[in-house]
């Protein structure tokens, strides 16, 4: 009796042991159709798969953090939080298998990888898993839990060059701007040649009256990448901003250069042109602007604006028109229209504007009012 026991126990040992086989060998191959399908970019189709590896065998990570990212891919940023949640809830030997290709990666450098590579795979994995719970976090605006999952990952890994970099994105969306320039900074230490840190370290100076490190960034921005328009208009946009218009406008162009359908370019361009004098320079400029955004009423306002001081009034009048009828409430289009129409003899129409554009809040219209229209 007792031998009769120990083979019917034995016999089942060997089963479970054969059904565990074959939900192996099934969980395999779900998770490589389900990594075939991620590859070709199918992330939907990824997801049906990594679904059914995961009905299989639920507690090993790679599938969830695979399927984590699929549903990044897809936009569902909160499916893919719960994944990256079970990932870290599960133990650490489950997820040793994720591969490093699928870490994101904003095209810096590779030398990420490389500094990953010294420590050790659970580690790695689980700095990455942080990470991109992270940027599902700053997809969906919650900063603060970004950055709590950034500072996850780069305590896990010190080296981990793009998890500063991305921190140091989400603390510029709260207006953190200080602790923004360190972690760029840190970033730019791990990749000297990434343009981009630079660009956004420029921009978190500028934010904070720091114009010279600025300048500074912006210039080494344009050095590792001499074909960066952003960094021309932004750079231009300080020149100008400390009256350097020549040294403005010279970006300005280079920008168009680059880009002849840059809109900025010429919009700021223009407003440059009008600041040093060169009415019909910026004339041309704001009508090369309309061109390109023929919806823009800013953009026929100032080019108003400046036909206006140039003493073409009735010119004027029709780009002051066009701005109010593709913004109604625009108090500072009916203000210059005003102006336009008193210096052609239209007092009525002028006093008419000028009403409207103090109801629409243009404070210096009721002084206008006040003189001419009673």
């Amino acid at each position: 009796m007792r031998i009769f026991v120990l083979l019917i126990i034995q016999m089942l040992s060997i089963n479970a042991l054969f059904c565990f086989a074959n939900e192996q060998e099934e969980f395999n191959e779900f998770v490589n159709k389900a990594d075939s399908r991620f590859n070709l970019k199918d992330y939907r189709g990824a997801i049906e798969y990594y679904d059914k590896a995961i009905a299989k065998i639920p507690d090993v990570g790679i599938a969830y953090y695979n399927r984590g990212l699929a549903k990044m891919g897809i936009g569902d940023n909160k499916g893919a939080i719960l994944d990256f949640n079970k990932v870290i809830d599960l133990k650490p030997n489950t997820i040793s298998e994720i591969p490093t290709e699928k870490l994101p990666n904003k095209g810096s450098s590779d030398n990420h990888n490389e500094q990953e590579s010294a420590l050790s795979n659970n580690n790695i994995n689980y700095a990455r898993t942080y990470f991109n719970r992270a940027v599902a976090k700053s997809a969906l605006k919650d900063n603060r839990g970004a950055i709590a999952d950034f500072s996850k990952a780069i305590g896990i890994n010190p080296n981990f060059g793009i998890a500063y970099y991305s921190r140091a994105m989400a603390k510029t969306a709260l207006n953190d701007n200080p602790g923004a320039i360190q972690d760029f900074s840190k970033s730019i230490e791990h990749n000297p040649n990434d343009a981009v840190a630079y660009y956004n370290r420029a921009r978190a100076n500028n934010a904070l009256g720091n114009l010279q490190k600025a300048l500074d960034d912006y210039s080494k921005a344009i050095q590792l990448n001499p074909k960066y328009v952003m960094a021309y208009i932004n750079r231009g946009a300080i020149y100008k901003s400390i009256s350097k218009h020549n040294k403005a406008i010279q970006d300005y162009t280079k920008a168009i250069r680059i880009n002849p359908k840059s809109a900025d370019a010429y919009y700021n361009r223009a407003i440059a042109k009008r600041e040093s004098g060169d009415n019909s320079g910026a004339i041309k400029d704001f009508t090369k602007v309309v061109q390109l955004k023929p919806n823009d009423a800013n953009s026929y306002n100032n080019r108003g604006a400046t036909k206006s001081a140039s003493g073409n009034h009735q010119s004027a009048i029709k780009d002051f028109t066009k701005a109010i009828s593709l913004n109604p409430k625009d108090a500072n289009a009916y203000f210059n229209r005003a102006i336009a129409k008193y210096n052609t003899g239209d007092y009525n129409g002028a006093c008419k504007d000028w009403k409207t554009a103090w109801r629409y809040g243009n404070k210096d219209a009721s002084n206008f009012v006040n003189k001419y229209c009673e």
